[in-house]
């Protein structure tokens, strides 16, 4: 794990470490078991995080209480939606969303829970609302991590 401060908030997060400290693209950055998003590029000294909830994240998740599976996707860059979820799968309030592992972020990251249902039943998937593990008033230090 490599400690990063967050110098900045703009269309992506910048943090103060980057090359020089062994930050790469594609690396996880996280608060203890919550991700907050994936380094997309990086210079000798900063490196920039595409956040969960940006409109071009789009992250292979699972439910681990009901097994279900789907992708975390932002929209509008404010809000995380839960999508192609099959319709047999059980999709319930407050459950847990959790990253798979194969593709992107390593398997196991905490990326939020289910608030709102928004599917109906003529769809071929179900689609969820999801409220975040991470609210980036909070943090002024993350970690990035390899994968």
């Amino acid at each position: 794990f490599i400690p990063a401060p967050i110098i900045g908030i703009g269309d992506e997060i910048s943090l103060g470490v980057g090359a020089l400290d062994g930050v790469e693209e594609g690396d996880a950055v996280i608060w203890e078991e919550a991700l907050l998003g994936t380094v997309t590029h990086v210079s000798q000294g900063q490196s920039f995080v595409l956040s969960v909830a940006d409109s071009r994240s789009s992250i292979p998740v699972y439910l681990p209480d009901s097994g279900a599976d789907g992708l975390l996707q932002g929209r509008f860059s404010s809000q995380i939606v839960l999508t192609q979820v099959l319709q047999s799968a059980k999709l319930p309030l407050g459950a847990v969303v959790v990253t798979s592992g194969t593709f992107g972020p390593p398997r196991g990251l905490v990326a939020g829970k289910v608030s709102e249902i928004l599917s109906d039943e003529t769809a071929i998937f179900q689609e969820a609302v999801v409220e975040p593990a991470l609210s980036l008033d909070s943090l002024s230090t993350v970690f990035v991590t390899k994968l």
